[in-house]
């Protein structure tokens, strides 16, 4: 049906395509676009997969008259003006692989190279977790190799991991939103073995010494403790 009213719509004798559920993208708008989309590229373009990486691109969607079409395709966060590219993977994910680690990683790329901003509420819920341990996973790998667990979650609770985190713009948001950084190190680390009985360890020691800092703050003590959380924001 949604081919028809495609067909129709190339040849101007419809305006619009009228099987859409509703206006929001994803679902089953997203199954309709999508098939709409295959159909421009590869019954009316005749192209092969590997010719529409090589070729699809926005102007081909203007072209083809799929701007709105493309408007029902639901969007991760990371994609901004390259909806083409995320089209060609969700088509054919063998020969475009954007997995959700690879888009966060771009992302990430993106604040620390060209001094852009993270997306509002980037971090934030079960998905803005994976997302900040994506990120950490990331600075691990390019800027501070670790030789064990041990070196890792020594390193993220204390206060030169505390810096390290702010020179990669990643310290605001964690003391923004509390983020648990020996279960982010836990989370990037889970499969090594022996994985769980650090983390116990070390998120014991980092809850202990948080109730330390607030019994210290709540009598008014000077504080000379090195909890991870100190005020303070990146530069």
């Amino acid at each position: 049906m949604e081919l028809h009213d495609y067909d129709e719509m190339l040849i101007g004798t419809k305006k619009k395509i009228t099987t859409f559920i509703n206006a929001e993208p994803g679902g089953g708008n997203e199954v309709i676009a999508l098939n709409i989309v295959r159909y421009a590229i590869e019954d009316i373009l005749g192209w092969t997969p590997e010719e529409a990486i090589k070729k699809f691109d926005g102007y081909i969607i203007h072209k083809m008259q799929l701007d709105r079409v493309a408007e029902y395709i639901h969007y991760p966060i990371e994609i901004q003006g390259e909806e083409p590219l995320y089209i060609l993977s969700r088509l054919y994910p063998k020969l475009v692989h954007l997995s959700p680690r690879q888009l966060v990683e771009k992302q990430f790329e993106h604040v620390l190279f060209d001094h852009k901003q993270f997306p509002r509420d980037y971090f934030v819920g079960t998905e803005g977790f994976f997302r900040f341990c994506v990120c950490m996973r990331y600075l691990f790998l390019n800027y501070k190799r670790m030789k064990n667990l041990e070196e890792m979650y020594t390193f993220t609770l204390s206060p030169e991991g505390r810096r390290f985190m702010s020179a990669h713009r990643l310290l605001s948001p964690a003391i923004q939103l509390d983020i648990n950084m020996a279960d982010v190190v836990y989370e990037i680390t889970k499969q090594k073995p022996y994985a769980n009985v650090y983390h116990a360890r070390f998120a014991l020691a980092l809850e202990l010494e948080k109730k330390r800092k607030r019994e210290a703050k709540a009598k008014g003590d000077v504080d000379s403790g090195d909890l991870y959380w100190d005020d303070e924001e990146d530069s």
